[in-house]
C-alpha cells in the first residue's frame, strides 16, 4: 500500500539569511540557508517554488516572524540530541547569544554581547566584501594569518583601523582577517565569563557555525573547552521549529507574522521641487597641452572615485568609480590611470 510520506517545515527568518528545514516521517532532514537582503517574504516564496515536490506538510515559525520563541525552539533541537551541552553559543550576522542549559536541557539564563557590530558575524562579511574578496577564500586566508592588535571595541574604529594599517604597509590581509575572526572569539570569551558557568562543552548554533577558520580559532582560544558543531547547526532555531511541528502538527500553511514597527510618510515625490538635480553638460574641448581640467578624488573605506572637470563650463571629461579593497593608494592610482 502506498503511503503519503507527511513532512515537517521549520522557518526562522533571521537578520540575514532565512532558514528553512524539512523533516519527514522517516526522519529524514533536508536544511536551506539563504540570504535575504532586507526581503525575507520574496526569499522565502522561492525556496517554497523550488521545492513544490513538498506534500502535505506542516510549517512552524519561530523568532520574531513567527508564533514560537527561538528560546522555545534551541531548547526542542537541543533536546533531539543524547550528547549535553553546559550552554548553547547562537553566532549570528546581528548578535551572538548565549544559551544557559540546566541538567535536563532546559534554558535558565541568556545572555548576548554589547551589540557593536565589530563582533558580529556580518560585520566579517563586510570586510571581506571590502577587500573584495569571497568568504571561502578568505576562511582561508584567515586560516593562515596570525592575530595582531585592531580597534575591534566599535565597528567603525576597526573599519578605519584595518584600512590604515593595510595602507601603512603594517600588516596582511591574513593577518587583517584572523584578528577579525580572534575579536570574535573573544565576544564569546566574554558572554562565558558573564555566565560565571564552568563550561565544559559547547554547541555552537547559527551562520558563523560554517566559518570554519572561525570555529578553529574559538577552539584554540577555548582550550579546555568542547566546541561542538551539528549538521544542523547553522539552521538550528528552524530545525527546532520543524521538530515542534513534528511533535503536534496543527498548521497546513505557511504564514509570516509580520507587523510593521514604522508610520509611512509620504511619497518623496512630492518633495521633487526641493531637489535640485545637476544637469549634464556636453563637453566640446578638445584635449592638448593648452587645455587645464580639475582632477577630483574621494578615496572611501569601500570605493575610490575619480572626476575630471572642465572649469569654464563644470562639464565632466571623465569619472572612474572602483573598489578600494583595503588598498586605497592602489586603488586611487587605477582610478586616475582610467580616467
Amino acid at each position: 500500500m502506498f503511503r503519503i510520506t507527511k513532512c515537517y517545515v521549520g522557518v526562522n527568518i533571521g537578520s540575514v539569511s532565512v532558514n528553512f528545514v524539512n523533516i519527514d516521517d522517516e526522519n529524514n532532514i533536508n536544511t536551506i540557508k539563504k540570504p535575504h537582503l532586507g526581503k525575507p517574504s520574496e526569499v522565502l516564496d522561492e525556496i517554497l517554488a523550488e521545492n513544490k515536490s513538498l506534500k502535505e506538510c506542516f510549517y512552524r515559525v519561530s523568532g520574531s516572524f513567527g508564533d514560537v520563541s527561538e528560546v522555545v525552539a534551541v531548547e526542542r533541537g537541543v533536546s533531539s540530541f543524547d550528547d549535553k551541552f553546559d550552554v548553547v553559543i547562537s553566532l549570528g550576522g546581528e548578535a551572538f547569544v548565549l544559551y544557559v542549559l540546566d541538567e535536563e536541557g532546559y534554558i535558565v539564563n541568556v545572555l548576548s554581547h554589547d551589540k557593536c557590530a565589530a563582533g558580529s558575524g556580518e560585520f566579517f562579511i563586510q570586510q571581506i566584501d571590502r577587500l573584495n574578496i569571497s568568504l571561502p577564500e578568505a576562511m582561508s586566508l584567515a586560516n593562515k594569518g596570525n592575530k595582531i592588535e585592531i580597534a575591534s571595541r566599535c565597528s567603525v574604529h576597526c573599519k578605519s583601523d584595518i584600512t590604515h594599517k593595510l595602507n601603512r604597509g603594517e600588516t596582511s590581509v591574513e593577518d587583517v582577517l584572523a584578528s577579525v575572526l580572534a575579536s570574535m572569539a573573544n565576544k564569546i570569551k566574554g558572554l562565558i565569563f558573564q555566565s560565571r558557568v564552568d563550561v565544559k562543552r559547547i554547541l555552537l548554533i547559527g551562520g558563523v557555525a560554517l566559518n570554519d577558520a572561525f570555529v578553529k580559532i574559538l577552539r584554540e582560544q577555548l582550550e579546555d573547552v568542547e566546541v561542538v558543531v551539528k549538521d544542523v547547526s547553522s539552521v538550528f532555531e528552524a530545525y527546532g521549529s520543524a521538530l515542534l511541528e513534528k511533535d503536534t502538527p496543527k498548521q497546513k500553511e505557511l504564514k509570516l507574522k509580520i507587523s510593521k514597527s514604522f508610520t509611512t510618510l509620504p511619497s518623496l515625490e512630492q518633495f521633487s521641487e526641493q531637489v535640485t538635480i545637476i544637469p549634464s553638460v556636453e563637453h566640446k574641448k578638445d584635449f592638448n597641452e593648452n587645455t587645464s581640467f580639475i582632477l577630483g578624488v574621494d578615496v572611501g573605506s569601500t570605493t575610490t572615485k575619480a572626476v575630471l572637470l572642465d572649469p569654464e563650463d563644470k562639464a565632466i571629461v571623465a569619472s572612474h568609480y572602483g573598489r578600494t579593497s583595503g588598498n586605497p593608494v592602489e586603488a586611487t592610482r587605477k582610478c586616475i590611470q582610467e580616467v
